[in-house]
């Protein structure tokens, strides 16, 4: 693994790169039924981090572009479609494409709690598979040995009944 700047670097070729490729089959972001923009797609086939949206202003400032032009190109559909005035709501649905990427800052708190939550509950699961593992492997022996008392009771029930009528068990 990079660099964090590396990484940035990297973060933004990918979005720019798939931006390119988008504009050049004359495509744009993609949006959802709502009308804003899809950031969890974008990121998926841009092959970035949906944080790295966030967190890289370089890349976030390319976004917010993206967004624009995509959102402005749908609402002159839109008005060529339904008529002039019909695309006042795209300012409102170009914020929320936007702010999607902001969170709040007792949002950031909850957030990394839940983050250092989750971190200790995997932490846990990892030390119970482990426990259980051998468990699993203890049960496995407490079998095997249960098996093998069986077999030496039968044996010994064998010779009991062999010394009591006294006949001979023969050698050992």
């Amino acid at each position: 693994m990079g660099s964090g700047k590396e990484d940035a670097k990297e973060n933004v070729r990918k979005f720019t790169d798939y931006w390119q490729g988008l504009r050049a089959k004359d495509e744009y972001l993609p949006l959802k039924a709502d009308g804003t923009v899809w950031v969890d797609r974008i990121a998926e086939k841009a092959r970035i981090g949906k944080s790295a949206l966030r967190q890289n202003p370089q890349l976030k400032n390319l976004y917010k572009e993206a967004v624009a032009e995509t959102l402005k190109l749908h609402r002159e559909k839109v008005e060529t479609l339904v008529g002039a005035g019909a695309g006042l709501a795209a300012a409102e649905v170009e914020a929320a494409s936007v702010e999607v990427l902001d969170v709040a800052g007792d949002k950031k708190d909850e957030i990394k709690m839940l983050r250092q939550r989750v971190s200790e509950l995997e932490q846990q699961v990892a030390v119970l598979t482990v426990t259980s593992q051998r468990n699993a492997e203890c049960v496995k022996r407490a079998d095997k040995l249960e098996k093998e008392n069986k077999r030496l009771l039968a044996r010994l029930e064998q010779y009991e009944f062999q010394t009591d009528h006294a006949i001979n068990p023969g050698p050992y």
